[in-house]
């Protein structure tokens, strides 16, 4: 589940996201060197174009989003040099979930010594 900004205040008390929509802007430090982060949230994610500069102006990285899904972007070394990047298709069992299901339900063998034992132990799993 993709986690949602919906409200963002400057240090200084002025809102910029209201309601999950609003232009972004914002100071982070990576490596002890400030990062300015400007962009816009539109329903609580990001969407068209980010960018992060270093305090000098030099670019970090510019990416461009849709919907909250990064689409691409490139990267910006402090020597200058650009990589470009993109996000594939996330990977998908062929025939989809269903396919996946029937997949592992005749793959997938219980021991029939544990069956015998029936349940035991746990197992986590996170709440949303």
């Amino acid at each position: 589940m993709q986690e949602k900004l919906t409200s963002f205040w400057t240090l200084d008390g002025q809102l910029l996201v209201s309601q999950g929509t609003g232009p972004f802007k914002d100071s982070t430090g990576l490596d002890s060197v400030p990062i300015l982060e400007e962009g816009r949230y539109v329903d609580g994610v990001k969407d068209g174009r980010w960018r992060a500069t270093r305090a000098n102006g030099q670019m970090v990285y510019e990416e461009e989003f849709k919907a909250g899904k990064l689409i691409q972007g490139k990267a910006y070394d402090p020597s200058g040099q650009v990589t470009d990047y993109t996000v594939d298709q996330p990977a998908e069992f062929i025939g989809g979930q269903q396919a996946l299901g029937q997949f592992l339900t005749s793959n997938i063998s219980y021991p029939a010594t544990a069956q015998k034992q029936g349940p035991v132990g746990g197992f986590l799993y996170p709440s949303s």
